[in-house]
């Protein structure tokens, strides 16, 4: 499962909430991470923030929309309209014969995930059996397949040096983003002139 946000009607393409709550766009980035099962740190350095500043944005949207933990924070930006669930092959990325994982930054045949098993987890006392997903391939990666993953392609685009095929284990740097980043025009070009700041 994917999810992905919502531009809203704020100004920052977050939400404005009745009772003048502002929910950022950042906080529903920090949202998503959230649902692709980051630890803290990883979710952090993907956004380019302290732990302290993501687990603040965590803390704020929970607050903001009155859940008691993560899980139903998902949920109620879920039911709210800020965030959407998405199928796997809504991602543009997953045509090319290899693909980029953006967490471990090391490349992959695309057709070589792999699936994660999840053990069951206790929500108000009800059992909920997870299903599996599809992950990277790289046993030690925690990224999803495929938000989580750019077509090779694409990192060519901004890195001619890199090979026609890629390496398998070797790590490609690159300034691209996966797809769910990008969810209209006007923000991937926002998006570029950020990325060519750095």
């Amino acid at each position: 499962m994917a999810v992905r946000g919502i531009k809203g009607n704020a100004r920052d393409g977050g939400h404005e909430l009745p009772g003048n709550i502002h929910i950022t766009k950042r906080e529903l980035d920090a949202l998503i991470l959230v649902s692709r099962g980051l630890s803290n740190n990883e979710a952090a350095e993907a956004i380019g923030v302290s732990v302290n500043t993501f687990r603040n944005h965590v803390y704020n949207v929970m607050k903001k929309l009155g859940a008691s933990n993560r899980a139903h924070a998902l949920l109620t930006a879920i039911e709210k309209g800020m965030l959407e669930v998405v199928s796997e092959k809504d991602s543009p990325d997953i045509i090319d014969d290899y693909v980029l994982c953006w967490i471990c930054k090391r490349a992959y045949p695309s057709d070589e995930y792999r699936m994660r098993h999840f053990e069951a987890i206790v929500i108000d006392h009800v059992i909920m059996e997870l299903p599996e997903e599809m992950a990277c391939a790289y046993e030690d990666c925690k990224g999803k397949y495929p938000e989580d993953v750019i077509g090779w392609s694409r990192v060519r685009e901004s890195h001619k040096e890199y090979p026609e095929i890629p390496e398998q284990g070797v790590v490609y740097e690159t300034k691209e983003a996966p797809w769910y980043w990008i969810e209209v025009e006007e923000d991937y070009e926002l998006w570029k002139k950020e990325r060519d700041l750095r």
